[in-house]
Parts: structure tokens; sequence; C-alpha cells
């Protein structure tokens, strides 16, 4: 057997390697963006909650107005205060989907909707409630 029909017979042989090797690259890949986009939530989560617990900017602000308030409330307007911000972000965050979906549900009563803008649409209610304004 020549040299030739060696190195054939052998590329021939591993190519199922090479599959193989890319299908793991491409696993490798997947795994990776999903480890991406969890770590992305995890810290959103972690955010959220050293907010609600007091540590955080949002609670040494808060924390600075209630000290100038004298008496024994000082706690309670602390989490008070860091609840009203935090319902604050979500009262525009419904103001803005609410005003995209009166001008849509004029469009559709109108009839000038279509198919493009309610896809739209979606996409900007979406992004509001996962992005913010």
């Amino acid at each position: 057997m020549s040299s030739y029909h060696k190195a054939k017979l052998i590329a021939n042989r591993t190519s199922g390697i090479h599959e193989g090797v890319a299908k793991v690259m491409q696993l490798c890949t997947e795994i990776a963006e999903e480890r991406d986009e969890l770590k992305s939530q995890l810290a959103e989560c972690k955010r959220q909650r050293d907010e609600a617990l007091g540590k955080s900017p949002l609670y040494e602000k808060n924390k600075a107005e209630a000290e100038a308030i004298p008496g024994d409330l000082k706690p309670a307007l602390i989490l008070a205060l860091c609840q009203r911000d935090v319902a604050m972000r979500s009262v525009l965050k419904i103001h803005a989907i609410s005003k995209l979906l009166n001008v849509w549900n004029n469009e559709e009563t109108n009839g000038d909707g279509s198919v493009e803008a309610d896809a739209d649409l979606i996409s900007e209610v979406n992004r509001i409630i996962k992005k913010g304004l």
C-alpha cells in the first residue's frame, strides 16, 4: 500500500474524530452562552436583593434623607423610601408600556395597524420590561 493510500485511509478513518470535536466545541459554545446569560440574571437578582436589604447606593441615599428627620422612625422611613424608589421605576415602565398600547389600540381601531407594527410593539414592550426606559 502506498503512502498516498495510507494517508487517505487514515484521513477517512479520522474524519469522525473531527466531526466529534466540532460538535463538542459547539456544545461548549452553547454552554458558555447559557452560563453568561445565567450570570447576568444572577447579578440582577443580587442587585435587587442588596437594594432591598439596604446594601446599595439607594439605601445610603435614603438613609441620609432619613437622618435629616428627627425621631425614632428612621429605620421604617429608610425602608419606605427604598420601596418608593423601586415602585417609581415600575410606575415609569407601566406608563411607557401603557402609551405604546394606546397608540397600538388606536391604529388597530382605525385599521392602520400592521403585522410589522405589532412585532415592533411587542419588541419595545419586552425591551422596557427587561432593560428599563
